[in-house]
């Protein structure tokens, strides 16, 4: 199993973009998805539906939710998910939910994102997409990666790999947005 999980996120990590397999990009619908909270007793929920907080018919609207893909093995992703989680509280004041889905493929990959979660002191949910069923229709061929998904259930920006601080830009750009929108005119 372990070899599995170290193939897998070698394949992910270095896969080179292809033309039909980038990250989703802006205006793209951003697929709907429920998945299992690993860390429900600190995230206060058991699972996460995104079609909850964006799109048609939103039962707890959110102006963005912001998707960080990261896994076990990935140490850019442990940077990403801190600038996120010191920006979490500021967000979530803008109706801008932030989750980790964390992509590892084997249980001890799941349980050790779930300690790095606790290590990391992490408040935001942390789905588990042990199938892959998620990271695929987000077309996600590199780590870390974050999507934006708009109140509208579209992509509004989106970007793959780690460069320090690129996190807390994209967060701070939705944050403009989102003061921008809810300005009177």
């Amino acid at each position: 199993m372990r070899f599995m999980t170290l193939a897998f996120g070698s394949a992910l990590v270095m896969a080179a973009p292809s033309a039909g397999a980038e990250l989703l990009r802006p205006g793209e619908v951003a697929p709907a998805f429920v998945l299992k909270v690993v860390n429900a007793d600190v995230a206060k929920v058991e699972s996460f539906s995104m079609k909850q907080h964006v799109g048609a018919a939103p039962t707890s609207k959110k102006s963005a939710v912001l998707i960080a893909f990261s896994a076990s093995f990935c140490e850019p992703c442990k940077a990403e998910l801190l600038e996120l989680e010191a920006m979490r509280e500021e967000l979530a004041k803008a109706e801008i939910l932030v989750v980790a889905v964390g992509v590892d493929t084997d249980a001890e990959g799941v349980a050790k994102m779930e300690r790095i979660a606790r290590e990391l002191k992490l408040s935001m949910p942390l789905l588990s997409d042990r199938y892959g069923i998620v990271s695929r229709r987000y077309r996600v061929d590199m780590l870390p990666a974050l999507v934006a998904v708009g109140a509208d259930g579209a992509v509004s920006s989106s970007r793959a790999g780690f460069e320090a601080g690129a996190a807390k830009a994209l967060a701070r750009s939705l944050l403009a947005r989102s003061l921008h929108r809810a300005r009177p005119r």
